[in-house]
């Protein structure tokens, strides 16, 4: 029988904002111009997360690329890293809410976005960096922040490889634009307020 136990479940433990960081430029390095990635390669490549420093240089890396982004994950959001992400898991997972991945159809669960929305796995997920997932509690759901791509490709895998993922997974009270479910009780609320 297979054990179906919540990402809730799985082991848990505290990260810092810059292993979030690292991993998101691992993830999205070859976005950057050539020139940068050759030149700072060695950020990435072999990382010294206990150099003020580096940890400094990375945060701005990131943020040339996805300020957009990361200007709405509430700044109060803690981070975990978690393993195991598995198959299991994603009937928890929602694809970010953002216009390219959004449908009025369904929540944005990534199984439906899977069907909707079919992407090629291009890697085997072992050669991944981490995605990045947030959400309120540890009982989800979360969005995917990072790697929507990828694991989107994983869920629709007609064959799909074995895997078992670490994932670091953002949590806070505060709302957060690219999590649907604060987007739909938003929108509730203003159809209540204007109704």
């Amino acid at each position: 029988m297979v054990d179906l136990m919540p990402l809730a479940e799985e082991h848990w433990s505290s990260a810092s904002y810059d292993d979030v960081v690292l991993a998101f430029l691992e993830a999205e390095w070859g976005k950057y111009p050539e020139p940068i990635r050759t030149q700072c390669a060695g950020l990435i490549v072999s990382p010294s997360l206990s150099s003020e420093r580096e940890n400094r240089i990375r945060a701005k890396f990131l943020w040339a690329l996805r300020e957009p982004l990361l200007t709405h994950v509430p700044g109060d959001t803690r981070w975990f890293a978690v393993t195991h992400l598995r198959r299991q898991h994603f009937p928890e997972l929602h694809a970010i809410n953002h216009p390219a991945w959004t449908s009025p159809n369904d929540r944005n669960e990534l199984l439906n976005v899977a069907c909707r929305r079919p992407e090629r796995l291009k890697s085997e997920p072992s050669a991944w960096a981490p995605p990045i997932l947030w959400g309120h509690q540890k009982s989800g759901p979360f969005t995917i922040l990072e790697g929507n791509h990828r694991l989107t490709a994983l869920a629709g895998s007609i064959d799909p490889p074995e895997f078992s993922l670490a994932v670091y997974v953002g949590l806070s009270d505060g709302k957060c634009l690219w999590h649907r479910p604060d987007a739909d009780s938003s929108t509730d609320n203003i159809a209540r307020r204007h109704g």
